[in-house]
């Protein structure tokens, strides 16, 4: 069985990942006390069903790097204030240029950086 969140060099891996287009949405973070993001809240979309197949989970953010890695599509994302089970999708998640930190906004800032989400709790 291929886990979609782990790097895989299984090439059979590699075909049904490419096969089931999914992206991680992260909704939420959790930064070490005076440092990077320690993790993130997210959901995993997947395309071709058009829905989320978990619940919010909570990821490292070395797992996110090597998703992100990989080629997988990650981005922000925000509930709805209207409607609190409505998930919006936001800015897509980069690597800065050393590719050690997680960012979704284009300022060459080298460390962790993903806008407004809320902390998680």
């Amino acid at each position: 069985m291929c886990d979609f969140l782990t790097v895989s060099v299984d090439a059979r891996c590699a075909r049904a990942r490419s096969a089931r287009v999914q992206q991680l949405w992260i909704t939420c973070v959790h930064h070490h006390p005076h440092g990077p993001i320690e993790r993130v809240g997210a959901f995993v979309y997947e395309s071709a069903t058009n829905s989320f197949t978990t619940a919010q989970l909570s990821y490292s953010r070395d797992l996110v790097i090597q998703w992100i890695n990989s080629g997988a599509v990650v981005i922000t994302a925000t509930r709805s204030a209207a409607t609190p089970n409505t998930v919006n999708p936001g800015a897509r998640v980069t690597l800065t240029h050393d590719r050690r930190f997680i960012t979704s906004v284009g300022n060459n800032v080298v460390s962790d950086n993903l806008g407004d989400l809320p902390r998680c709790t």
